[in-house]
C-alpha cells in the first residue's frame, strides 16, 4: 500500500510538472507572437518618412523623421538623376561630413513653407542622433510676421518621396486648482495637396 501511495505521489508530481512547463511555454509563445505583431506594426507604421509642423507666434517649426540611409542612395541614384526623378546627384566621394553639408542644403534649398501666402526662410537646421528604429530626426525653423494663420501651404524635396505629414498649432491655457476648463475647436477643414511641375529645379 505505501509503495502504491509513493508511486502515486511520484506520478503526480510529475504531471505539475508537466503542467508548469506547459504553461511556461505557452506564456512564452503569447509573448514571443505580442512582440513580433508590435515590431511589424511599429515598423510599418514608420515606413515613410514623416513631417510634424508645429505653428507658434511668429514662429515655425518643422520635425522630420528620416529614413537617412534609403534618402542618401536615392541621391546618388545616377539612374533617377538622368530620368529627371532627382533634381540634384549626390557624389559618392563624399566625406560623412560633406554628406551631412550636402543633405542640409537641400533641405533648406527644397523645402518651402508659405504662411498667408508669407514665403518662410528657414533659419536653422539641425539633425538629430538617429533612433533604434533607424529613422534620424532633423528639425527645421524659421519666423513668420502674421497674427493669425488662416492657410499654410508646404513643399519637401521631392528625392524624400511621400511624406505622412502633421500640423500643429498649440494652444495655451492657465487652469486655475479645482476648477474646470472647456476648449472649443472650429470645423476641420481637408488640406488639399496640387502637383507643382519641376518645382524643385528652381
Amino acid at each position: 500500500m505505501l509503495s502504491f501511495i509513493k508511486k502515486a505521489y511520484t506520478g503526480y508530481r510529475y504531471y505539475l510538472a508537466y503542467l508548469l512547463l506547459s504553461t511556461i511555454f505557452i506564456c512564452c509563445l503569447i509573448l514571443s507572437s505580442s512582440a513580433l505583431l508590435s515590431n511589424k506594426a511599429y515598423g510599418h507604421a514608420l515606413k515613410e518618412n514623416t513631417a510634424k509642423i508645429t505653428l507658434r507666434d511668429g514662429q515655425v517649426e518643422i520635425l522630420l523623421q528620416l529614413d537617412l540611409a534609403h534618402w542618401q542612395a536615392r541621391l546618388q541614384d545616377n539612374q533617377a538623376w538622368l530620368t529627371g526623378q532627382i533634381s540634384e546627384l549626390m557624389p559618392v566621394t563624399l566625406t560623412p561630413e560633406q554628406q551631412s553639408q550636402f543633405l542640409k542644403s537641400l533641405l533648406i534649398k527644397k523645402t518651402r513653407l508659405a504662411i498667408n501666402d508669407e514665403k518662410l526662410i528657414l533659419e536653422r537646421i539641425a539633425f538629430l542622433p538617429q533612433n533604434h528604429h533607424g529613422f534620424t530626426p532633423v528639425k527645421l525653423a524659421g519666423s513668420h510676421g502674421q497674427t493669425q494663420v488662416t492657410h499654410l501651404e508646404m513643399h519637401f524635396p521631392p528625392s524624400l518621396g511621400a511624406i505622412y505629414t502633421s500640423i500643429v498649432k498649440p494652444r495655451y491655457q492657465m487652469i486655475p486648482a479645482g476648477q474646470s476648463a472647456r476648449v472649443a475647436f472650429g470645423a476641420q477643414t481637408l488640406a488639399k495637396t496640387h502637383q507643382h511641375q519641376n518645382t524643385d529645379k528652381h
